[in-house]
């Protein structure tokens, strides 16, 4: 089954390799490799979509956003970055902005300490540590659940834009959950999603990021693909820093 095309196709493998059983969230150590047991896993194409994929279920702590650095001087710089293009193109001074995934509020705190634009910050985060940590840590506006539902209501819906930071390449049903996002934002609202980039990989110095922590690998055409098939129209898309795809969306409008 393709993640983002149902049914698939027909679908090919791309790559195989073997993972350590643990996840990149569960790491061994040195001592313990006798006993680990490896997985071997094979990533497919969908002759469909050209989504490239794992075609297994994903692991346990999926719906959780574990990443690394949200505090780091060099990505608090880049979201600033981000954020200040994102806000006053599309006019979104004063506005309600979530992060989807939003693991422990570093990057709501970025957005949250940008006062000038006096955004209201919410976040999404399915584990329940993390939404404590930034609550008491960050001082945002966390919100515990995940959308396993798109008619699923976010409380403080409806918002005027969304935000997501290599979180969707990690579901089993991407389709859903963003179209929970769509379901919650103002009839014009806007999004900007960055997922790891595949064409960062196929350069020749990226299999390092094939983790099975990640189902989906996103071209900028699987990416477009998606969010177009979800009910978004494209207003830019590119690369950022030469590792993530990204796209700006807007909520496509009813004739």
């Amino acid at each position: 089954m393709c993640s983002l095309r149902k049914p698939v196709i027909s679908r090919s493998i791309v790559y195989s390799a073997k993972f350590s059983g643990g996840g990149t969230q569960r790491l061994i150590d040195a001592g313990d490799f006798e006993k680990d047991t490896p997985v071997s896993k094979e990533i497919y194409q969908c002759s469909g979509c050209g989504l490239v994929q794992f075609a297994d279920a994903p692991v346990s702590y999926y719906r959780d956003q574990t990443r690394a650095g949200e505090r780091s001087k060099s990505l608090i710089e880049l979201r600033k970055i981000q954020y200040r293009h994102f806000i006053e193109t599309y006019h979104l001074t004063g506005k309600k902005i979530i992060e989807i995934g939003a693991g422990k509020g570093g990057f709501l705190r970025t957005l949250k300490d940008m006062s000038e634009y006096e955004v209201q910050e919410y976040g999404l985060e399915n584990n329940e540590a993390f939404v404590q940590y930034a609550r008491e840590q960050e001082h945002v506006n966390m919100i515990q659940g995940y959308l396993r539902d798109e008619h699923m209501r976010i409380e403080g819906a409806p918002f005027d834009a969304f935000l997501s930071f290599a979180y969707f390449q990690r579901l089993d049903e991407p389709n859903v959950v963003l179209r929970g996002v769509f379901n919650n934002l103002s009839d014009d609202g806007v999004g900007f999603v960055q997922v790891p980039a595949l064409e960062h990989l196929l350069r020749g110095c990226g299999f390092y990021d094939i983790v099975n922590d990640h189902i989906s690998y996103f071209d900028q055409n699987t990416l477009r693909f998606w969010l177009e098939r979800n009910g978004f129209e494209i207003e830019e898309i590119g690369e950022t820093a030469a590792v993530y795809n990204y796209a700006i969306v807007r909520k496509r409008k009813k004739i």
